[in-house]
């Protein structure tokens, strides 16, 4: 098996920008773009046309929150842009960001229910593109033990970890997988030149939201238990500031993303492939960094050359 490679565009760069970077990307031939949308600023299955007309690389789209978009619409999503476009696009299904969704007027969050609505519509979803004889897989962005085994119901499932150690555990947490269940992983990400260099604060938020989501299973597991006390900070605020990454502490923030240099990034990626993880998704706030970027991207063509000898 080899592990693709993943980036996340379209997250607060202008549509400029987003065109540019995914130009760049499909020239060294990244297996894949995702377009996401938790909610971004742009809509991104419109952003997704415009790359798709530019680039020929695989384009994945999501993290499409089933708060938001029904099954018929995500669906209609998928069938519009593989008339145009072909069989090149996957999409991503989740609840989405808590505070993302807030901020654009959604407040009720039941839990029992974010989760139902969320496991219904992706299995709508994939059930809609098989009628359409549509080869596009359909994910489910998970975190917590019940989201991750259902994701048996989808065609894979990415998982919200970079740790090592915190991916196997998630892996344990899917019950039976058949042979064609796919296994990501997308994870905040900055690539640096050397590790002399600090994780700008960028890094740190994307990685505190993360961390802000884990569930108590995993807490109680890995025993996790600075969240708690990051929680507190984050609930007596009520928003993410630099009081809650203090609480936390730029040590256990690194185990929620990835910082590392293009050969740690190689080593990192070849880890993940042994242990059966078959995508790695890198998500922001790369796209956000022309130097992060450009070493992800020489990283890149390092493991394609060695992994094509």
């Amino acid at each position: 098996m080899i592990i693709r490679w993943g980036v996340a565009i379209n997250v607060h760069e202008k549509l400029d920008d987003t065109i540019r970077i995914a130009k760049k990307l499909d020239a060294v031939g990244i297996d894949r773009l995702w377009v996401v949308d938790f909610p971004s600023p742009r809509f991104a299955p419109a952003v997704a046309d415009v790359v798709a007309s530019c680039t020929e690389a695989k384009i994945g789209i999501g993290l499409l929150s089933a708060i938001l978009y029904d099954a018929e619409t995500i669906g209609g999503f998928i069938e519009t842009l593989s008339d145009y476009h072909g069989n090149r696009f996957d999409v991503l299904i989740g609840p989405g960001d808590q505070s993302a969704l807030r901020s654009i007027g959604q407040e009720t969050w039941i839990p029992k229910e974010v989760v139902e609505t969320t496991l219904g519509t992706t299995v709508r979803v994939r059930n809609l593109l098989q009628e359409k004889g549509i080869e596009g897989h359909v994910w489910l962005g998970a975190q917590g033990p019940r989201m991750i085994d259902a994701s048996r119901e989808a065609h894979g499932v990415l998982l919200n970890y970079s740790d090592p150690m915190m991916i196997e555990w998630a892996l344990k947490q899917i019950r039976e997988r058949d042979g064609t269940h796919q296994t990501g992983v997308f994870f905040p990400s900055y690539i640096v030149s050397e590790l002399a260099d600090e994780p700008p604060n960028e890094f740190l938020y994307a990685a505190a939201i993360v961390a802000l989501g884990a569930p108590s299973k995993i807490i109680k597991d890995m025993a996790l238990w600075g969240i708690s006390e990051a929680r507190g900070a984050y609930n007596r605020k009520g928003k993410l500031n630099s009081a809650v990454i203090q609480a936390f502490g730029t040590c256990s923030l690194l185990r929620w993303g990835v910082f590392t240099t293009a050969e740690g990034v190689i080593e990192y990626a070849n880890n993940l492939d042994k242990i059966g993880i078959d995508e790695i998704v890198f998500g922001p706030p790369i796209s956000q960094f022309e130097n992060s970027l450009e070493n992800l991207m020489a990283a890149f063509k390092k493991s394609k050359k060695a992994r094509n000898q």
